[in-house]
């Protein structure tokens, strides 16, 4: 019985044993194994001794693994949609590492760590190992750079010209056949334009790579192109036509050594889209759609061959009668009705107002004018009015009185000008879609301008009629009498508080004091602040400020008894200037005590 106890409380204590790999002497038990970390693992030994003696020894028989680290090259990136970005990994472990894309359907990450962009967007993509983790934010953005064509097929001998779109100066292009080792074409290239020559039959990819630096990483781009050189057939392969546009078309390498052509037909799969004259060869458009054309060489010996080739008949326009751009803006023509196979070459007849980039992106330039862009667009000649403007305001700023109107004074436009007003208070002062604006309370507010792509701010301050009436007396009064305080309410002689009440009108309603004996400053002050007209206690911004407010200052020392310590009376006159002999210019002055404002409308 006691035997059985024991070897109940050696399993009890075995179990919490294990956890621990230093050697342990306790009951007896036999031998147990048990795994730890990978690499590693302890055993447990018991012997039981004839004088009833039990021992336990645990022994480590590994060190234990260390653990794992990782970390990536790169904590953010961006990449350009159906464009690639390898993540390498840096750290110490044997295991295999698991990647994962928190939104696959922005951008996905294979085994190797390669992300592909697949639309605009952010995802985390995260690399795992036990016991370790790193993650690097993708930003996906639509690839601006594309290739003209995504095909191209040449007869032997025969030429064209591919172009990589909204390229930078800043940005770096290169061209290159997939197999460098490919004798099927000959390339030249400059800048983001390449020439590609047929010079045997095959089929090879040109590469065009873009590489942009921004934010110190370097986003590539690539785009390819299928290049086929054909030995023989019609020159005018993968071609557009736009409606109404007649086409010559040519046969090249036809020839059959020791024998004679005797006759060539032509025909169209779809005259209603293209036709063509059987004898010349003179393709003519007739409304948007595919047709194939084929060419049949008989020859002197009785034998004859075809040469197919596709045309698509497009249907070309600018939606626009004109573009209207301020100096320095770049926008893009809106061209339609093209596909493609189409052909697009873009000109400005006044280099000098504006340039025009192979995608019909135009910039303006440094000066104002008129001028016509021309698009040549698979045989039709398509011309647009440029306008370039140069919107200005004559001034920044105005004095309004309530139910005044004025117009934004907005010069440099166009008739055809895009022009929109808004007002950032529209309790303070009204615009309307052409620019007019109405003063509606007093108070202060912008007027936002948006003119042709160019943001402009016109300050807009509205006074009482009555408060800008008042500043006008007031500055007559000041003007055509003399200061004194023992004649303050004479006939030519004023003094700050009277100047202020016969400024508007002797109103005792407003200002307090009577009909014929003006208040002093202090008790104006008072006044004005039971009848809620004060807005701020100390002084403030000028930009805050309307004509007819009343500025009301306290003594630097001492005291005279009156509220607020006030001592003087200043009316603000506008443009930065207080009512003075002579105005002067009004600074937030500390012992500014209370500002007022008499009249709101």
């Amino acid at each position: 019985m006691l035997q059985m106890k024991s070897q109940k409380l050696f399993t009890l204590a075995l179990s919490c044993l294990l956890l621990l790999e230093t050697p342990f002497t306790s009951m007896a038990a036999p031998s147990v194994s048990t795994p730890e970390a990978p690499g590693a693992a302890i055993t447990a030994s018991a012997n039981s001794t004839d004088s009833g003696t039990n021992s336990l020894t645990l022994t480590s028989s590994a060190k234990a693994a260390k653990s794992a680290s990782l970390k990536l090259n790169k904590t953010s990136v961006t990449v350009y949609t159906e464009n690639t970005y390898r993540l390498k990994v840096s750290g110490k472990s044997s295991a295999k590492i698991t990647w994962k894309s928190s939104k696959s359907k922005i951008a996905t990450v294979d085994k190797n760590g390669t992300v592909t962009g697949m639309k605009p967007g952010k995802a985390t993509i995260t690399a795992s190992l036990p016991g370790a983790k790193a993650s690097c934010e993708v930003t996906v953005r639509k690839n601006p750079h594309k290739l003209n064509r995504e095909s191209q097929i040449l007869i032997l001998g025969d030429s064209a010209t591919l172009y990589l779109s909204n390229v930078s100066k800043e940005d770096s292009v290169s061209f290159r056949l997939a197999d460098p080792s490919s004798e099927v074409v000959d390339i030249t290239s400059s800048g983001n334009k390449c020439k590609i020559t047929a010079e045997n039959p095959g089929t090879v990819t040109l590469e065009a790579v873009c590489t942009t630096l921004e934010n110190n990483q370097k986003i590539t781009s690539k785009g390819v192109c299928t290049v086929q050189v054909l030995e023989k057939g019609i020159d005018q392969q993968q071609v557009s036509m736009a409606v109404d546009t007649a086409k010559s078309f040519t046969l090249d390498n036809i020839e059959k050594p020791g024998f004679t052509i005797t006759n060539t037909s032509w025909a169209s799969s779809n005259s209603q889209i293209a036709s063509v004259t059987p004898t010349s060869g003179i393709v003519t458009g007739k409304q948007p759609g595919s047709a194939q054309i084929t060419a049949t060489v008989n020859y002197s010996d009785g034998t004859s061959s075809t040469f197919p080739t596709t045309v698509r008949i497009s249907d070309p326009e600018i939606t626009s009668s004109s573009t209207v751009l301020s100096l320095g803006k770049t926008r893009k023509i809106k061209l339609t009705g093209t596909n493609a196979f189409s052909t697009v070459k873009w000109k400005v007849k006044k280099s000098s107002l504006a340039t025009i980039k192979e995608d019909g992106t135009v910039t303006a330039g440094n000066t104002a004018g008129k001028t016509t862009i021309i698009a040549q667009v698979d045989g039709k000649t398509i011309k647009h009015q440029l306008i370039v403007t140069n919107p200005q305001l004559t001034s920044t700023s105005k004095l309004l009185a309530v139910g005044k109107k004025i117009k934004v004074p907005l010069t440099g436009i166009s008739s055809k000008s895009k022009i929109t007003y808004k007002s950032k208070k529209t309790s303070v002062a009204k615009v309307d879609k052409s620019g007019r604006i109405t003063g509606r309370s007093a108070g202060s507010t912008d007027i936002i301008i948006n003119a042709d792509g160019v943001s402009f701010k016109f300050h807009v301050d509205v006074a009482s009629k009555r408060a800008l009436q008042a500043c006008k007396t007031g500055y007559k009064i000041m003007y055509s009498s003399s200061y004194s305080q023992g004649r303050r309410m004479s006939s030519g002689y004023y003094d700050c508080s009277s100047l202020v009440f016969r400024a508007y009108g002797c109103d005792s309603k407003l200002l307090g004091g009577t009909s014929s004996w003006a208040p002093t400053a202090a008790s104006m002050a008072a006044h004005l602040e039971r009848s809620g007209k004060v807005i701020a206690y100390k002084g403030i911004d000028s930009s805050k400020l309307l004509p007819g407010d009343l500025i009301f200052y306290r003594m630097r020392r001492g005291s005279n008894g009156r509220y607020r310590n006030i001592y003087h009376v200043s009316m603000y006159y506008g443009d930065g200037y207080r009512l003075e002999k002579p105005l002067r210019a009004y600074y937030k002055e500390s012992n500014i005590t209370m500002i007022a404002r008499p009249l709101k409308k």
